[in-house]
């Protein structure tokens, strides 16, 4: 009898309660699907792992409905568009964040909208392409700030404080990160303030300040231990191993680099793991190790490559291997992939192409005092102090080695006595921190023994 009367409503009513029984039935196995994503999302240890919730995501979005579920919808694409990040994978990124925004607009939610837009400026910036960052991070902050959503707020000053790093703004940089930190202790919000605190830390090292540097990396890091936060406590261990290296401390800062880099190997984290890899090449280039260091740096430009990424800095690496092994012909291809004042600089310098050197070392000291970055200078100011003394124009060499010896020297006085041991032994773009003191030496010797000459009666 039961049978019998849904049979004749449905023929009375045009199937009426089938949509809505299919509809209810995709909603719970959409549910379903993403409860069982955000599973495998929280305990990804490996790439498979996270390519497995990627699929589970995948499979949620298909089956939820963009009325009935909009909001599970569009978290569904932000948590698929943070996990492509993870894999550097930022095209795949940005279109499934582009997809959670718009349902995310469509639904009014607007904390979920500042989300999105805060996670494209991540990929934007990523990707070199900060202008289109700052705008994604300005709209989310005007959201935060509107919701009174401090936390939130802090991460994206931090953001926008990375924005300012890459363009060489150090006090805008310093101001976002103090701003991001306050908040994160007025909230108590250990998240916050480890995220400051390492982007902090990020910018004392890019602007050679390296004890301040170490002290807040290995706070960062206290922090990321109490949070358990696995990978983000890898990538402060690979930022300390960097520091090392450029207080010559080689030791230390391949240990530091070990540990991380077994860390992002098991997690899947290819982009932080290729940056790894380029920081042990150039430690190993340091130490004459060149076989190993070539290993390194050729796995690090074929991730690069994998991901599709800029593989300047890899190839720029790969050449001063390559100049060191005085193999001109395979130096000179990674360099001209790479486009770097730099490397293009030295590899003039040893080719004898003195002029052309002076050149490419004049464009990059230009920058390198515009953008404040003093790795970049020493490289600037060592490279036309060489080579002006190879072209015998010993004033003009002498004048690029003594503020090179200065800039070394000043440096040098911030450091606890342990580090300025081992300073002078690190390389910065070819050049030891020994070289323009050596320089000086050599063309004050024949600045002199030119006067003598010219006094001889």
């Amino acid at each position: 009898m039961k049978t019998i009367m849904i049979s004749v409503l449905a023929l009375v009513f045009g199937f009426p309660f089938l949509p809505s029984l299919d509809k209810a039935k995709n909603k719970l196995q959409g549910i379903r699907l993403y409860m069982e994503a955000q599973q495998l999302h929280k305990r990804a240890k490996t790439e498979a792992d996270l390519l497995q919730a990627i699929q589970k995501y995948q499979d949620a979005a298909k089956v939820m409905d963009d009325e009935s579920d909009t909001r599970r919808k569009a978290a569904a694409f932000s948590k698929l568009g943070s996990i492509y990040w993870r894999l550097s994978r930022y095209d795949n990124a940005l279109e499934s964040l582009q997809r959670s925004l718009v349902l995310c607009r469509k639904g009014g939610f607007t904390e979920q909208e500042a989300g999105a837009l805060n996670n494209m400026g991540l990929i934007y910036k990523n990707k070199g392409d900060y202008d289109r960052a700052e705008e994604q991070y300005a709209k989310a902050l005007e959201i935060y700030d509107e919701l009174g959503k401090s936390n939130a707020a802090a991460y994206t000053y931090s953001n926008l404080g990375n924005i300012h790093t890459q363009r060489g703004d150090y006090d805008k940089s310093l101001k976002m990160f103090r701003k991001a930190l306050k908040l994160g202790r007025e909230s108590r919000d250990l998240d916050v303030q480890a995220q400051a605190t390492g982007n902090m830390a990020a910018l004392f090292y890019t602007y050679g300040d390296y004890e301040k540097a170490l002290e807040s990396f290995n706070e960062a890091m206290g922090i990321f231990e109490k949070l358990g936060d696995e990978r983000r406590k890898a990538k402060t261990e690979m930022n300390l191993g960097k520091v090392y290296r450029y207080l010559g401390d080689f030791d230390r800062a391949l240990d530091r680099l070990a540990e991380s880099l077994a860390v992002f190997e098991r997690i899947g984290d290819a982009r932080s793991r290729a940056s790894t890899l380029l920081a042990k090449g150039e430690i190993l280039c340091a130490l004459k190790d060149y076989g190993n260091a070539e290993k390194s740096l050729v796995e690090a430009l074929r991730i690069y490559e994998r991901l599709g990424v800029s593989t300047r800095v890899a190839n720029d690496r790969l050449g001063y291997l390559y100049l060191d092994l005085g193999d001109m012909e395979k130096a000179e291809i990674h360099i001209k992939k790479a486009g770097y004042e730099s490397s293009r600089g030295r590899l003039c310098l040893v080719k004898g192409d003195y002029r052309k050197s002076v050149d490419c070392y004049t464009r990059l000291l230009k920058s390198a005092e515009k953008s404040k970055n003093p790795r970049h200078v020493f490289a600037a100011l060592t490279g036309l102090g060489l080579a002006h003394e190879k072209l015998e124009e010993y004033e003009e060499a002498e004048k690029y080695f003594a503020k090179a010896v200065s800039l070394v020297g000043e440096s040098r006085s911030r450091l606890k006595p342990e580090h300025q041991s081992t300073f002078y032994g690190a390389r910065i773009f070819g050049f030891r921190r020994s070289e323009p003191g050596k320089g000086l030496v050599r063309v004050r010797a024949k600045l002199k023994d030119t006067q003598d000459r010219s006094q001889v009666p």
